[in-house]
């Protein structure tokens, strides 16, 4: 409906430019498939008892030009506009779709850094240590933050009390990353989610954090893998933020609402 209504205004404005009142002419009918009607119109609705002025002639003949092409080109070879629309990601669509909510690693990092910062983190301060040591997302917390590599919680039974002794004794404020593992191939398929449940693990964390006097902030949730090789189906993995909690002292202070609180996840449904 609103392609014809543009064409119907799109002809009325190059026969107005054809045929201005002022000088003469009259409102006639275009056919854009048939040029010759453009010089019928004119021949047809000129005044022949008025001879043609040379200044008549001089603003006449450069408009009618001007319409002719005007008219070609728009009215005949009109068709709906695509500009800026791309062909859907399989990856974003099954993304948004399963996980509503999540976003790019980059994005969460943009959005930890004023909650951090008013936390005392600054940068390569601290020290960061991860369940999920080959994730980027814990790559890009311990560029910004650690002062030393990301510490592997996995590696063996003792990893998780010696990071926190070396926290401690080197009076550094710590970062843990847990949570669970899914994979959004390039065509779309989601995997089973992998790994230990956010609940018991975050659990475990904080009966080993026990009273200790330093700052933990634990940052927990879904880490959605993406291929890096392949045009537009590939990029940086994303995040399903499920917990964000500062811990010092057996205190506990959830921030999730300062950080991810304006996303829709759905942490309270499924992880909590």
């Amino acid at each position: 409906m609103k392609s014809h209504q543009t064409v119907s205004l799109l002809s009325l404005l190059a026969a107005l430019l054809l045929c201005p009142p002022s000088l003469g002419f009259t409102v006639g009918t275009i056919d854009p498939a048939n040029p010759a009607s453009l010089t019928k119109l004119q021949e047809s609705k000129f005044d022949m008892d008025e001879p043609m002025s040379a200044r008549k002639a001089r603003v006449t003949l450069p408009l009618s030009t001007m319409a002719s092409t005007f008219a070609f080109t728009l009215l005949g070879n009109s068709s709906p506009a695509n500009a800026g629309i791309g062909s859907v990601v399989p990856f974003d669509a099954s993304r948004k779709e399963k996980f509503s909510g999540s976003i790019g690693n980059s994005v969460v990092m943009l959005r930890l850094q004023r909650s951090l910062r008013k936390r005392g983190y600054f940068y390569q301060k601290g020290a960061v240590a991860t369940y999920k040591p080959k994730d980027d997302l814990g790559g890009l917390l311990t560029r910004d933050y650690a002062d030393g590599p990301l510490v592997d919680l996995k590696d063996g039974n003792n990893a998780l009390e010696e990071y926190l002794q070396s926290c401690e004794k080197d009076n550094k404020k710590g970062i843990i990353l847990y949570g669970q593992d899914v994979d959004i191939a390039p065509d779309g398929n989601v995997s089973a989610i992998v790994g230990d449940d956010l609940q018991s693990t975050e659990q475990s964390i904080l009966e080993k954090i026990g009273d200790r006097p330093f700052d933990i902030t634990l940052i927990g949730g879904v880490i959605i893998h993406r291929a890096k090789t392949g045009g537009k189906d590939a990029g940086e993995d994303c995040f399903l933020p499920a917990r964000i909690m500062g811990v010092r002292s057996n205190y506990k202070v959830d921030i999730f609402e300062e950080v991810f609180g304006d996303l829709p996840t759905s942490r309270q449904t499924i992880f909590w």
